[in-house]
């Protein structure tokens, strides 16, 4: 079973972005999948694998998506559960670390470990762009250091377009999960993020003096195996899945429309 969802972007506005992910996976000896909801046959199998755990709680809860996902979640996820952030998470400093905690979302989410991070409103195409618009106040301007997995410091300049609120937050738990957006590097870094088992992996993610981005995996990776037959999935993404797909509801045409908008913006 050879994964196909990349290369469904070879005949889109992000080509390129596409051919570098391809080879960046050839050369690393990573699975190219983007999302399981492209896929036909991984898809296919992947809810016939969970038929015999989920398939009594869809027949009790099929009329309410957000219970089945509740009680998915309650019987088999028995990791942290960080507070979310709902805007984006930017790595700006020369060396971070991430721990991505939800791989087939695009952007993935992740749980900044070291390093320095931006929080933005937008999504930005590159590190240039992200500069301008908060030099002109077009995107919010707040900077964060973590060690060791804690937030050591916080320098909120402005904070305008984000729910201040959600930012308060932040400052209370002084750890959490967001959406990552490295500028440039959005395709690849969903890609390498499916790879990874969730909440048990490093994620390095290094950016020189020029913006130049390079990215590895420092643990948690998983096998091609594993990565097809959705071993590096959580329960709740695993839940999603199951739900869309027994309710007919998984339009691809429309998914890919929309990771394609989101990564060319």
């Amino acid at each position: 079973m050879n994964p196909s969802s990349l290369y469904k972007l070879l005949d889109s506005p992000i080509k390129k972005d596409a051919e570098d992910a391809i080879n960046y996976c050839k050369n690393n000896q990573l699975v190219p999948l983007l999302s399981f909801y492209l896929e036909d046959e991984l898809l296919n199998n992947l809810v016939k694998s969970l038929d015999k755990d989920f398939y009594n709680l869809y027949i009790e809860y099929k009329y309410n998506k957000t219970f089945f996902i509740k009680k998915i979640k309650e019987k088999f996820n028995a990791e942290k559960d960080y507070e979310d952030f709902p805007y984006y998470l930017v790595p700006i400093g020369e060396n971070n670390k991430v721990m991505i905690v939800n791989n087939d979302n695009v952007p993935p989410k992740a749980v900044p470990i070291e390093g320095k991070f931006r929080l933005t409103f937008l999504i930005h195409s590159s590190f240039d762009e992200l500069n301008h618009d908060i030099l002109s106040q077009s995107d919010d301007d707040i900077v964060l250091e973590f060690k060791n997995g804690e937030l050591v410091n916080i320098e909120k300049k402005r904070n305008i377009f984000m729910d201040s609120r959600s930012v308060e937050k932040i400052e209370e738990s002084r750890v959490f999960k967001s959406n990552l957006i490295v500028p440039g590097y959005l395709l690849l870094i969903s890609v390498v993020s499916n790879n990874l088992f969730p909440y048990h992996n490093i994620l390095t993610i290094n950016i020189d003096e020029n913006g130049k981005v390079s990215v590895s995996i420092e643990n948690g990776k998983a096998t091609q195996e594993d990565v097809i037959n959705g071993k590096t999935l959580t329960a709740e993404e695993k839940a999603k899945i199951y739900f869309e797909y027994k309710q007919k509801q998984i339009i691809k045409e429309e998914i890919l429309k929309s990771i394609i908008w989101k990564l060319s913006q």
